[in-house]
């Protein structure tokens, strides 16, 4: 998982003017979402199933999302319940913001289903891995 800065800087585009980087952000969250979905799968305490879910949605709405034509990947690194809650936060953003990014309107619609449908997983295993 990236650092707090790689998902703020991330969280500020997403809420950014430049639809471009908005949504070269939205793909960036959920392949970061994704990996950190499948990362946690098999740790102790995370409901399997629940992050294996998470993952495919996120991979589901990228799906719907234009490849990015420029710019590299946020690099990985541990994390903890804290990335993940703002993983969430960010999912339910993009959830909330296909809209205005994506065209024709079934993409957009079908991007956010995934989206929220990830954000609700990350929920989950947020309370779950910090033992809430």
């Amino acid at each position: 998982m990236p650092e707090t800065g790689v998902l703020q800087s991330l969280a500020g585009q997403l809420h950014g003017d430049d639809a471009g980087q908005a949504r070269a952000a939205a793909w960036e969250v959920l392949r970061l979402a994704e990996y950190l979905a499948d990362s946690v799968a098999w740790n102790p305490g995370i409901d399997t199933v629940q992050a294996l879910t998470a993952a495919r949605s996120c991979r589901e709405a990228r799906r719907h999302l234009p490849v990015p034509a420029a710019g590299t990947p946020a690099p990985h690194s541990d994390t903890g319940p804290g990335e993940a809650a703002e993983v969430a936060r960010l999912l339910g953003v993009l959830a909330a913001r296909t809209s205005s990014l994506l065209t024709p309107e079934a993409e957009a619609h079908a991007a956010a289903a995934h989206a929220a449908t990830a954000r609700a997983d990350f929920e989950v295993l947020t309370r779950s891995w910090s033992g809430a």
